[in-house]
């Protein structure tokens, strides 16, 4: 819409529109292709707990067009992973455990994992802190079965 006549007015700290005029985004694309650009980023949307791909066309800065939609999957884990450690992992696990887990390897003398790799191959696949907070519920098992070398040492992890 582009406003044909207007009017500043200072008892209202916005203009009077008169009149407007209906544009169609068509019409740029028509007349201006020059100008008009399209744009694609992947996004973390707070409000939604998840990671999105925005499209939008553009006529100069002005957005005559966009679209939402799932991210690409490496994208999504990278920004959902980032995402994740920054608020904390035990969001996503049961604290408790994993902090067992954790004395427990110490105890043994055993490597500690890197968590943020292993909430980086949680996070492939996935696109939101809904799907990961059901994907992590396995995160301490599948540490486990990482770290324990051998049933010998089953009765001490």
């Amino acid at each position: 819409m582009v406003a044909i006549d207007a009017e500043n007015r200072l008892e209202n700290p916005l203009p009077l529109i008169r009149m407007t005029a209906r544009i169609e985004p068509e019409w740029l694309l028509d007349l201006f292709p020059d100008r008009v650009e399209e744009r694609s980023n992947v996004i973390w949307n707070r409000t939604t707990e998840r990671v999105e791909k925005v499209s939008a066309l553009f006529y100069d800065n002005l957005v005559i067009e966009e679209s939402r939609g799932a991210a690409p999957e490496a994208e999504a884990a990278d920004l959902l992973a980032r995402k994740a450690l920054e608020i904390g992992i035990d969001h996503f696990v049961e604290k408790e455990a994993l902090t067992h887990f954790l004395a427990r390897l110490a105890f043994a003398e055993i490597e500690v994992p890197d968590i943020s790799q292993m909430v980086r191959e949680i996070c492939v696949g996935l696109q939101s802190f809904g799907e990961l907070r059901d994907a992590a519920k396995d995160l301490v098992p599948l540490l486990e079965q990482n770290r324990i070398p051998d049933s010998s040492t089953n009765s001490l992890l």
